[in-house]
């Protein structure tokens, strides 16, 4: 049975029944060509006749390279989708059919080998005819029959190529993932231009150009495919050597999945800080990478420089606003800066104070007593010490007035006949030494002759007021004392012995009574009082002696020495109103109406008096009394230790203990009081050390700021620094959160200072190397931000730090040597009529080196652009990322796969046979 095929003209064509069906269609497509191409011109003359009956049909007209060009672009179009839908299909055929061919080649070899036939032409047909049995595989060849029978077929050239440029756009025409990246505009229409060409039209040329010239014949399928496998190849190979993503992927290095999207990341950061590609893959690498090196040299060509000005130009601004937008998430600036240093130091004391060891200072503070003032002292210890004093000195005079009342009432002891007549006598003669007159009779010069004057006894007589049988006292030997001290003394001493000498001495006789001459003592010792207070020594110690004569003689009454003793025995309470400064705290004045000594002035006159004063002053003063004057000693001492704010200097405070220790001995308590509060100073060390007291002890707002945020903190601060943070803000919040913005305000201001050339686009990084620059500084930024009452800044700070850092990637310019050079050889290029000359006189020979120096410096001009533009791309790293990954073993497996989707069409219904 055979299988048979009509063909337009009414041929029947018979094939063997093991035939497969695209072996018919081909050979008809074949036979169909073949018969239209040798068929006779219709005769010449005219037709019309034949026309109108109908025998004969009206010849086409032909169409018109334009109008067939768009037919046949349309026609591919279709055809071409058509095509890539079918690849799965047209793949497992191919798959299957290379696996026959294989297999049957493989079996005709060994065959050969063994001397048998070669299989046969029928058992050929038969085994395609079974690998082609595929239903998938017959619905495929009827798609492409009904595209051959319903779309236009090309007629013209031309045509022909613009059809098979819209069949492989279908396949080929899909942007790349390079494409796709690109920027829209201008460089995009660039991009999908420059892909279009490669990937479609290139090879939609060779391969048609390949299927024209073996049109018709069995091997125009095959021809076809190896042209668009040519053409897809030639591209690739262009691709591979493409010099700016070399450049890329060998600068790039291994980057890892993790690093990428950091990367990607970074140059979407919302700071608002826009950052090259080069930066944002060196800062994802931790600077393992070539790329800034790269950005440095197209930076430093005039093209490269041209297009990457604009970029960093916004970058100071860019850091500028990112900056300030994150100080603001801390607090707003502050209207008065340079009064947040000195807010800070008295919150920072009052937190000192709330601390554990500020508690302790505090309490061992205020268990050194109430401060009380010199006035209050003085008027608590002045009344209660002279009230004291009226008391002992009242008891004291009562029981004098008892004793010495028997004592003048005594009854007279010595017998006046048993007294001895007793005279003043000069102790040693005294000479008169006077001058006498010259005798000239006698030629006796003048001359000074001494004479002996001898004063007369004076005899003493005694005064009796007792009787004339006896008297109470002899005071002749206290008259014999006085008499003996008058020979020698002069001036105010010799005038209080005359006048004691005469209160003894009446107009009878010497008195000889208890009552007369104890009385006379009393004036004595007021004598000797004033004495004292007027400095004069010498007459208070003649009369004292007087006394202790004028004593031992009255004392030889009895009841008088039993008065004395008495007297002195009372006294003793009094003792301690006898120092010079207690007696002057109570002394009345001259009226007796008030004090002598204001109440002001009362502590001090004690303190002049030393530890003697004290001593005296305690044994008699009140507990008031004293517990006032031990305050007001504490409140003395701990005032010149104290500053304006209230901080206690333990240092002072130790060495004023120690200066005072004679006078702390007498207040134990006060001494022990005090070196409590010099002990809990002590423990305030570690406190005022850190970073809290160096606020404290701050002066204005830069050192308080630095306190706070150290340029070089010690390893390990974060936590107290921290602390120190929490506890002001417990004090003052908004005036801690304006200091720390400040302090890195300040920063910022220092680090944007403009350079030479006027610019501060690293800002940024100085800024961040300032107060991040390495782990310890980053640690205690980051504690110091989280422990502010408002922490949104800790939050964004590390996304700004890791941009900023990123900023000081881009490498500097350096020298302009390459941007010289360039310019110099662009700047060189002589006129045309210059080079026509050239050529001349060169015999040609320079216009093949110009022409080449000149695609050099376009190729290099080119490649500098597009780099340019690539790395200052919004998306740069994705542009970058894909430029690393097109290596040739990846541009070549593309270009295969083009091929492959494009097999279908060219390979199973190649344009000739259609």
């Amino acid at each position: 049975m055979t299988k048979e095929a009509e063909l337009y003209d009414g041929t029947v064509l018979e094939f063997p029944d093991t035939t497969p069906d695209d072996v018919i269609q081909r050979v008809a497509k074949q036979q169909t060509a073949a018969r239209r191409g040798s068929a006779a011109p219709p005769p010449a003359g005219n037709n019309i006749e034949s026309l109108i009956r109908g025998t004969e049909q009206a010849p086409e007209q032909p169409i018109s390279t334009a109008k067939d060009v768009a037919l046949s672009a349309g026609s591919g179009i279709p055809r071409g989708l058509a095509e890539t839908v079918m690849f799965p299909v047209t793949l497992s055929r191919m798959v299957e059919g290379g696996g026959n061919w294989l297999y049957n080649k493989a079996e005709n070899g060994v065959r050969y080998a063994i001397g048998a036939d070669p299989l046969s032409e029928e058992e050929l047909a038969r085994r395609a005819e079974k690998v082609d049995s595929s239903p998938a595989y017959a619905a495929e060849d009827r798609v492409r029959q009904f595209m051959d029978e319903n779309l236009h077929k090309p007629q013209t050239t031309p045509g022909e190529y613009a059809g098979t440029i819209a069949e492989f756009a279908a396949p080929g025409g899909v942007p790349s993932k390079g494409a796709r990246l690109a920027e829209t505009g201008l460089g995009a229409l660039r991009k999908y231009g420059s892909e279009f060409v490669g990937n479609v039209v290139a090879p939609a040329i060779v391969s048609e150009t390949a299927g024209q010239a073996t049109e018709g014949s069995e091997y125009e399928g095959l021809s076809r495919f190896l042209g668009a496998a040519f053409g897809n190849a030639a591209t690739a190979g262009l691709r591979v050597h493409n010099a700016p993503e070399n450049v890329v992927r060998r600068a790039t290095g291994n980057v890892t999945e993790q690093q990428w999207q950091r990367a990607r990341d970074l140059q979407n950061n919302r700071t608002g800080v826009a950052l090259s590609g080069p930066e944002a893959i060196s800062q994802a690498t931790n600077g393992a990478s070539a790329l800034p090196t790269v950005q440095r040299v197209v930076e430093g060509s005039t093209d490269g420089g041209a297009r990457m000005g604009p970029f960093y130009a916004r970058r100071p601004g860019q850091v500028d606003a990112a900056v300030g937008s994150t100080l603001d998430q801390i607090a707003p600036q502050h209207p008065n800066p340079s009064t947040l240093g000195q807010s800070a130091a008295v919150a920072a004391e009052s937190a000192i104070a709330n601390t554990p060891q500020g508690q302790a200072l505090a309490d061992a503070v205020h268990a050194a007593g109430p401060r009380t003032t010199a006035m209050q002292a003085g008027e608590e210890i002045q009344g209660a010490l002279r009230r004291i004093f009226d008391r002992r000195d009242g008891m004291r005079d009562a029981l004098a007035d008892r004793d010495y009342t028997a004592a003048r009432a005594a009854r007279p002891a010595v017998d006046v006949g048993g007294l001895q007549p007793e005279t003043v006598a000069a102790e040693r003669p005294v000479y008169s030494i006077r001058p006498t007159a010259a005798d000239e009779a006698t030629g006796e010069a003048a001359a000074m002759v001494p004479q002996r004057v001898d004063t007369p006894p004076q005899p003493i007589a005694l005064e009796s007021r007792t009787g004339a049988d006896a008297v109470q006292v002899d005071p002749r030997p206290a008259l014999r004392y006085i008499d003996d001290a008058l020979v020698n003394a002069r001036g105010t001493t010799a005038d209080a012995l005359a006048t004691v000498r005469g209160n003894i001495i009446g107009p009878n006789g010497a008195d000889t009574g208890v009552t007369g001459l104890d009385n006379l003592r009393g004036n004595i010792n007021g004598m000797i009082s004033r004495a004292v207070q007027e400095g004069d020594g010498q007459t208070a110690e003649a009369l004292r002696a007087v006394q202790g004569h004028l004593d031992q003689a009255l004392e030889s009454v009895p009841e008088y020495a039993a008065a004395r003793q008495g007297y002195r025995a009372a006294s003793v309470p009094l003792r301690p109103f006898e120092n010079s400064a207690v007696a002057d705290v109570i002394r009345r004045d001259q009226y007796n109406r008030d004090f002598a000594t204001p109440p002001e002035n009362v502590p001090g006159t004690i303190g002049a008096g030393g530890p003697t004063a004290a001593r005296e002053f305690n044994s008699v003063a009140p507990t008031d009394a004293r517990i006032a004057f031990e305050n007001h000693l504490a409140t003395q001492i701990l005032d010149k230790v104290t500053d304006a704010s209230g901080r206690v200097n333990g240092d002072s405070l130790a060495i004023a203990v120690r200066d005072n220790e004679d006078m702390l001995s007498q207040y134990p308590a006060v001494a022990e009081r005090l070196q409590q509060i010099v002990g809990a100073n002590a423990n305030m060390a570690p406190v005022r050390a850190a970073p809290l007291g160096q606020v404290a002890a701050a002066k204005d707002t830069v050192a308080a700021g630095n306190a706070i945020l150290p340029h070089d903190p010690l390893t390990g601060s974060a936590g107290e620094a921290g602390d120190a943070v929490r506890r002001l803000a417990a004090e003052d919040p908004a005036m801690t959160a304006a200091l720390v913005r400040q302090n890195l305000a300040d920063r910022h201001t220092k680090a944007s200072t403009d350079t030479q050339e006027g610019t501060h686009e690293y800002s940024g990084a100085k800024f961040r190397k300032d107060v991040a620059g390495n782990d310890t500084r980053k640690e205690v930024l980051d504690a110091v931000l989280r422990s502010l009452p408002d922490d949104k800044a800790s939050l964004s700070m590390p996304e700004l730090l890791d941009v900023l850092q990123a900023t000081g990637r881009r490498k500097q310019i350096g020298s302009p040597t390459e941007f010289n050079r360039s310019l110099n050889a662009d700047l060189g290029d002589a006129s045309p009529v210059a080079r026509a000359v050239a050529v001349a006189t060169s015999l040609g020979r320079s216009l093949f080196t110009n022409a080449g120096d000149a695609v050099k410096r376009k190729a290099m001009r080119d490649g500098l652009g597009t780099l340019a533009d690539m790395f200052i791309a919004p998306n740069s790293v994705d542009l970058i990322r894909n430029a690393r990954n097109r290596t040739g073993g990846a541009i070549a497996a593309d270009a295969a796969a083009r091929t492959a989707l494009e097999s279908g069409g060219v390979i199973y219904d190649p344009a000739g046979q259609r």
